[in-house]
């Protein structure tokens, strides 16, 4: 599935031009196949890929977002691509990023390890003092078979 610059699931939909007071970029990082594109799509669609397309290089997204406090906040979510082979295409997208996911996938303990490396990445290309979330994903899969974990809870909290 391929976002290139479209607005999912704003105001921008229902044809009508929202006016932003703040812009942030926010990157998406991760291992190959964690469920990065999936992530993206539930959250700015409502719905849930079962078998994304995988991501070539970088593609980004935007959403409006109306605050509690009053105004809007345009939202820029870059997807990156997971593989070693994009890794020098998405370093470039790093830049002025305030916020970023770093996902990993709870039945697949290479990619916990990793995050380690993409914790790093982040934290020298992004943003001083981005805002950084660990998002541990594929919990459905779990749910169907606990003995598919293979990061557990304490071991991520830590």
């Amino acid at each position: 599935m391929s976002y290139n610059s479209q607005v999912l699931n704003t105001f921008e939909d229902l044809g009508i031009e929202i006016k932003y007071d703040h812009l942030y970029k926010i990157i998406i990082i991760g291992d190959t196949s964690v469920g990065k594109t999936a992530l993206l799509s539930k959250y700015l669609k409502g719905v849930f890929l079962t078998s994304p397309l995988a991501t070539v290089a970088t593609e980004f997204a935007t959403k409006i977002i109306q605050i509690k406090e009053g105004g809007y906040i345009k939202a820029q979510i870059w997807d990156t691509a997971g593989q070693e082979k994009y890794k020098s295409i998405t370093y470039h997208h790093y830049k002025k990023s305030v916020g970023g996911l770093i996902v990993y996938d709870i039945t697949k303990k290479s990619s916990f390890d990793n995050v380690k490396n993409w914790y790093n990445d982040l934290t020298t290309l992004g943003e001083k003092g981005c805002i950084i979330a660990l998002v541990g994903n594929k919990l459905d899969l779990v749910e169907k078979n606990e003995r598919k974990r293979e990061v557990s809870k304490q071991e991520a909290q830590a």
